[in-house]
């Protein structure tokens, strides 16, 4: 009985499976960069919009018993 050998060349194989994991690691890292970028710009625009939503709720609230100079300072922080 004659025992067959098969030699197969999986170099493309691996190539390819190299690659896939170096564009995996690079989706990943774009992603955390994403992730990174929503989180610090959303913070950054929730700081002046408190400021102007306080203010506003304070015009609204107080602004029938307060003078023109204090609507005018709360109306220029908006």
């Amino acid at each position: 009985m004659k025992l067959s050998r098969f030699v197969r060349d999986i170099t493309e194989r691996k190539q390819a499976e190299t690659d896939m994991l170096v564009t995996l690691a690079k989706e990943k890292e774009l992603n955390q960069l994403k992730s990174r970028f929503i989180t610090i710009a959303s913070h950054e625009f929730r700081t002046p919009l408190t400021t102007i939503l306080s203010s506003a709720e304070l015009i609204e609230k107080y602004g029938f018993k307060w003078t023109e100079e204090k609507k005018i300072q709360h109306l220029l922080r908006i």
